[in-house]
């Protein structure tokens, strides 16, 4: 999944591929339309700018990411005679755990692309996890009333309810709460059923911790291959340094990725959710 930020102007990319090899649509343009998750058009049909053979762009305006969420970008265009469409899914989040010059500093031979891929794998491992996440994210979920005014949330450290909608019938949320970062509190009763709610919220840190953001730096150089890990055999189960023994190979406990910085972050920070 791509990470945007919020706010930000953010240039969408898809190149289109035939038997493995860039091609150009025939003929030789494309459009996009970009939903919310909540099913609203933000971008219909729009044409996307070409960009390089098979490559096609298409630029969102920081009004359009001003609201965090999960967009889906169908990028639509012709070939063999036949159109054809093509969907990815587009994450606005309030920030990174760690910026492209923060990375470029540490890993100079790596592409901004190279990092970007770096990142959003070392961000979802960590905040996996942790089972929070370390900076603003928006999620929807389906969950099921039980009769009570307290509705449990999946998500740790929500911030607040945006929508909610019980057997797809849109519910007034203006005096609903949020309590001990985990539940939705409502004055009304959420109404019994199985997975008649749809609840759409924002959860996580306001910006990462700095054990947070080291973390996932030398996560990011470990996939890669740089930095301090560039001389390691990808084939190595273990590396004998100053600071200890690196466990490459089998994690010593379901959350330990076998760096020291990593598993400390995680064991300091990991947060779970209430059932």
């Amino acid at each position: 999944m791509e990470r945007i930020a919020r706010g930000l102007s953010a240039t969408l990319k898809n190149t289109f591929y035939v038997d493995g090899v860039a091609t150009n649509p025939s003929p030789d343009v494309a459009t996009v339309t970009i939903t919310r998750a909540d099913g609203t058009v933000l971008v219909a049909a729009a044409s996307a700018i070409e960009a390089g053979t098979g490559v096609v762009t298409y630029t969102l305006t920081p009004a359009q990411t001003a609201q965090l969420d999960t967009l889906t970008v169908a990028w639509s265009a012709a070939f063999g005679g036949q159109t054809q469409v093509f969907t990815e899914i587009v994450e606005i989040a309030g920030g990174f755990l760690f910026s492209i010059a923060q990375a470029k500093a540490r890993y100079p031979t790596l592409t901004v692309d190279q990092i970007i891929e770096a990142r959003t794998l070392a961000e979802e491992q960590i905040e996996d996890a942790c089972d929070v996440a370390f900076v603003p994210r928006f999620t929807r979920a389906s969950l099921s009333g039980d009769g009570s005014r307290l509705l449990s949330l999946p998500r740790s450290r929500v911030r607040t309810i945006r929508t909610v909608t019980d057997f797809g019938v849109t519910v007034d949320i203006s005096a609903t709460t949020v309590i001990a970062g985990h539940f939705a509190s409502s004055l009304n009763y959420w109404t019994y059923g199985s997975g008649n709610l749809i609840v759409g919220f924002e959860h996580g840190y306001d910006s990462p911790p700095a054990a947070i953001t080291q973390a996932a730096l030398d996560l990011a150089g470990q996939s890669f291959g740089v930095g301090a890990f560039a001389s390691i055999d990808p084939r190595a189960q273990s590396l004998v340094t100053d600071d200890g023994t690196l466990n490459f190979g089998g994690f010593a406990s379901a959350y330990s990725f076998g760096l020291p910085s990593v598993d400390r972050a995680i064991s300091q920070y990991r947060e779970v959710a209430l059932a």
